[in-house]
């Protein structure tokens, strides 16, 4: 995709070093991680752990809007860990909605 070609080539225009890096697919290899296998089996259910609280709910899915906005500001300002920073703060949103696919 543009978008994942864009921040690949980024990196390596910043430092020859992080051609390795390869955020466009890293960040979201970031998200999945802490998703699947930091915060569920930590946690197990977020809806529990928030306590079916509308407004907590609706406050960690905010958090999900993050990880596209952290996306453009870390390509926008060649600040590469921002990106990443953006997918963990994602992560309990992602599995929020994986939560409500499976019940609701």
């Amino acid at each position: 995709s543009p978008l994942v070609d864009g921040m690949n080539t980024q990196a390596t225009e910043i430092s020859s070093s992080l051609c390795w890096l390869a955020p466009g697919i890293t960040t979201f290899a970031t998200l999945i991680f802490c998703a699947f296998l930091v915060i569920m089996p930590t946690v197990g259910s977020v809806l529990k752990l928030l306590k079916y609280n509308g407004m907590l709910i609706w406050l960690t899915s905010v958090f999900g809007a993050l990880f596209p906005l952290s996306i453009g500001l870390a390509t926008s300002t060649q600040q590469l860990w921002i990106g990443y920073l953006g997918a963990v703060l994602a992560s309990p949103a992602f599995v929020i909605s994986l939560e409500f696919s499976k019940v609701v």
